[in-house]
């Protein structure tokens, strides 16, 4: 079997032999970027004549090795605070190129092994299913961070690695992944992985949320059902030996042998378990894995977003859509809406842009948009809207957005604010502009969108509208954006102030 070939110190890195892998410390002394950079080149330029045996061999090595710069890169592109859009794309590409390779990688080394090629009966091929469908994971996941489509071609390669386990009778053989990972795992715990992130819904999380469910996912998977029998208590089913990815069982699918059902089963009662340990502790427990920079609360938000996808019932929108074809001129921002709802007109290079609306209910739309120029939208930034022919303004919040194409995204937005007016609020003798979210009404509890600390639960605001003077008790902080906060008030007469206790001193506070 041929030795593994390691770069020492005197190869420069770009005049390596082909297949030359580099040595161990010369990776972990790099930056991830230039690390995982590496990799890629590593795995193109893997030679075609190694035999099988010393080819796989190679390849498990190496992923191994890579394994902690991976892991690096991706929480830096999740939890870096000031990334640029370009550096981020940049980040983004190369994990989706490193993780892209090593399924192309592994497929090939699989292609081999089924052509019967000489030394395949000495091949850990168990493992090679694992690792194989353990990097579909991968891809699913950061194709979602983008809310790029999911191709045939994973589902239906993913689904041959599983069905070729199960003819090898090799689908539930426990085997630990990478030395010294925590738990073990099998080809089918892998490929099930796979069908819950899917299941999950996961066009309306933020990548790091994305992050957040694959790690329950994972802690979860013991829990979870998969079958080949149509039962009571399915919730999804998928055909392995097709394209098409995972869905909900609406009616009985057309008998197949590769026809699997899957559902979360117990791990419904483990995700409430979790999120009571959580809000009584106000820490997620370490046990857990999911890392020091997930906050409780946002931990807490996506158990209960699994939760709901997860259930025998399918989420049910809060209100029917009807099918439009309107065009709409959309805004990007807090600034501009500001601007607009003040009737300056358009800031210099602001984002006006045109999109196409589909759909409309009463708390939101669809709309379809051209991809080029996204970079800006993101799930939970702010928009305004105004639709064709109209000179009114809505205030919106992006909730879904999906890559539908190369060329074409659709994007989902909830209605904040249907009748939104600009104000001067005045707290703590402070004077700001705020945007006012709904029709005040005395007694009710309306929202006002804020620039990023604004929003002070100690301090009620006074503003004066159409000529009426009012006053808003903070209640809660209700959603912090990507450029703003919405924060709930209660609306209440001025002279409210004179009643409250410790609004300041009385007259005899004043005599004394």
């Amino acid at each position: 079997m041929q030795t593994l070939s390691v770069v020492t110190s005197e190869q420069p890195a770009g005049h390596r032999p082909p297949g030359a892998m580099p040595a161990y410390a010369e990776l972990l002394s790099k930056e991830p970027d230039a690390a995982i950079l590496e990799a890629i080149s590593w795995l193109d330029e893997l030679p075609e004549g190694l035999t099988l045996p010393n080819r796989l061999e190679q390849l498990l090595q190496f992923e191994e090795i890579v394994r902690p710069q991976a892991r690096r890169l991706g929480n830096g592109y999740l939890t870096s605070p000031r990334l640029g859009r370009r550096q981020e794309y940049h980040l983004w590409q190369l994990n989706n190129d490193y993780w892209t390779r090593l399924v192309n990688a592994y497929e090939y080394c699989l292609d081999r092994y089924a052509a019967g090629e000489p030394g395949a009966d000495s091949l850990d091929v168990a493992m090679l299913y694992a690792r194989l469908l353990h990097a579909y994971v991968a891809c699913h996941k950061w194709a979602r961070f983008r809310y790029a489509p999911i191709g045939g071609r994973l589902w239906a390669g993913s689904g041959q690695a599983y069905l070729g386990a199960v003819g090898a009778g090799l689908s539930g053989n426990s085997l630990s992944l990478f030395p010294g990972a925590a738990g073990n795992t099998s080809t089918e715990r892998e490929y099930l992985k796979l069908l819950m992130l899917h299941a999950s819904s996961t066009d309306n999380l933020l990548p790091l949320e994305v992050e957040i469910a694959l790690r329950l996912i994972n802690n979860f998977l013991p829990h979870f059902t998969f079958t080949d029998e149509l039962r009571h208590g399915n919730v999804f089913w998928v055909d392995a030996a097709g394209p098409l990815p995972p869905t909900r069982l609406a009616k009985r699918p057309e008998s197949s042998p590769t026809l699997r059902f899957f559902s979360a089963g117990k791990a419904l009662k483990a995700v409430a378990e979790l999120r009571r340990r959580i809000e009584e502790a106000g820490e997620v427990p370490a046990e857990v894995g999911i890392g020091r920079h997930c906050s409780a609360a946002s931990v807490v938000s996506v158990l209960d977003h699994l939760a709901l996808c997860w259930g025998t019932m399918p989420p049910a929108r809060s209100a029917p859509r009807h099918p439009v074809n309107s065009r709409l001129v959309v805004i990007n921002g807090l600034a501009e809406i500001k601007l607009r709802l003040a009737g300056n007109g358009e800031m210099p290079g602001g984002t006006s842009e045109h999109w196409v609306a589909e759909n409309v209910s009463r708390d939101g739309l669809g709309a379809k948009r051209p991809l080029e120029g996204s970079d800006w939208i993101r799930i939970g930034a702010l928009v305004g809207i105004q639709p064709e022919g109209g000179d009114n303004w809505l205030v919106g919040v992006i909730r879904r957005f999906t890559r539908e194409s190369e060329t074409l995204s659709h994007v989902g937005i909830e209605t904040v604010g249907k009748a939104p007016r600009l104000i001067v609020a005045a707290g703590s003798g402070v004077s700001s502009e705020a945007t006012l979210l709904d029709t005040p009404h005395l007694g009710d509890t309306v929202s006002l969108v804020l620039a990023h600390g604004a929003f002070d639960e100690t301090v009620p605001i006074t503003f004066e509208l159409d000529g009426v003077k009012m006053r808003l008790q903070p209640l809660a902080l209700a959603e912090t954006g990507t450029d703003f906060v919405r924060g709930s008030y209660r609306v209440e007469a001025p002279e409210a102030s004179d009643a409250r206790p410790n609004a300041g001193p009385g007259p005899e506070g004043a005599a004394k």
